[in-house]
């Protein structure tokens, strides 16, 4: 609805209403590109309806043509220092704008600043706000509190204004009778409407289908159409005798094609088997018979005279002093390697 252009570029087309800026006002009288009669004569022509020119009248007196023009709106009293404006609706109220900012005070919405006199088509209260366009009227939102009830409750719509969706029921009930038999608390008036969509959160003993199982779950779990994982613990024994860490759920699963695949969890445990090469443990977790390593824990060799500060896998330094003791450690210690390496 509105074309922004340059005098040149405007060259061949035409406006109902043609509002020209003539740019230049100085004190020196230089028009600049706007001299040339051509140009002029474009200037002039582009409009159907009506023409506003916003110049400086003495910029452009010293122009020929110029002064010619000016001189036949003078003559008509069409030169002035105001730009006119007209309320379409109150057409009596005279606007005169001298300034840019007078056409946001005197029609900040394209109007006048009279109350609108109309009512809105919604909610037939009056418009509150200033005189505006028809466009601006039908998406004026009515601040006033909505008097509107809910269908077919009957509850007072709760939202603030009257502008805005009134939307579902937002009041909240106690005492809601489900069809599972349960009652709740704390629903909402438009989830009423559909008591079948209300989660039950009573708690309840229910079968799972697959494995049997008994457990604990809200009342409005489906059981057989949701998938759900059974969250018993396993009782099977894993190969290294330790009990399976896993669920239920977990171990027992159904492939693509719907059919049941058994896969157990490895186990989490701590081995606590004796190593074969000395008397600790073995501290390492769960390694389902695999060799067991090197014992790192401290090593026990020690006689009178000292004690071994390396690991129990390590060589021990042997003592120097006479040492009945130490001689009974270090064949044990010999037959020891012997058989590890073996």
């Amino acid at each position: 609805m509105l074309r922004v252009a340059t005098v040149d570029s405007f060259q061949g087309e035409e406006a109902k209403i043609v509002i020209v800026s003539l740019v230049r006002s100085n004190k020196e009288k230089k028009v600049g590109f706007l001299r040339t009669t051509n140009r002029i004569n474009v200037l002039l022509s582009r409009a159907q309806h009506g023409i506003y020119l916003i110049s400086n009248t003495d910029t452009y007196s010293n122009v020929p043509m110029w002064t010619q023009v000016l001189r036949m709106l003078q003559a008509t009293d069409f030169v002035g220092k105001a730009f006119g404006l007209c309320c379409p609706r109150d057409v009596d109220t005279e606007m005169q704008a001298f300034e840019p900012i007078d056409f946001e005070k005197l029609s900040p919405e394209g109007r006048c600043q009279l109350p609108c006199d109309q009512r809105l088509t919604e909610c037939g209260h009056r418009c509150q706000a200033n005189c505006h366009s028809e466009n601006l009227h039908r998406i004026f939102e009515c601040p006033q509190p909505c008097q509107r009830l809910h269908s077919p409750c009957n509850h007072s719509c709760q939202k603030q204004t009257c502008g805005k969706d009134c939307g579902p029921c937002m009041i909240r009930q106690n005492n809601i009778r489900l069809p599972c038999t349960y009652s709740k608390d704390d629903v909402l008036c438009h989830q009423t409407l559909n008591l079948s969509r209300i989660d039950c959160s009573v708690p309840v003993q229910k079968q799972l289908p697959d494995c049997n199982h008994i457990i604990e779950v809200p009342c409005s779990r489906d059981m057989a159409s949701s998938p759900f994982s059974c969250p018993t613990a396993c009782r099977i024994d894993l190969a290294c005798g330790h009990r399976c860490p896993g669920t239920c759920g977990q171990c027992y699963r159904k492939d693509a094609n719907d059919q049941p695949v058994v896969k157990h969890a490895s186990c989490t445990k701590v081995c606590s088997r004796r190593l074969g090469t000395c008397n600790h443990i073995c501290r390492r977790v769960c390694h389902n018979g695999a060799e067991y390593g090197f014992c790192f824990s401290a090593c026990e060799v020690r006689c009178s005279h000292s004690r071994c500060t390396l690991r129990c896998h390590q060589s021990c330094a042997p003592c120097i002093e006479r040492c009945t003791q130490w001689r009974t450690v270090k064949l044990i210690l010999y037959v020891a390697r012997d058989l590890y390496s073996h």
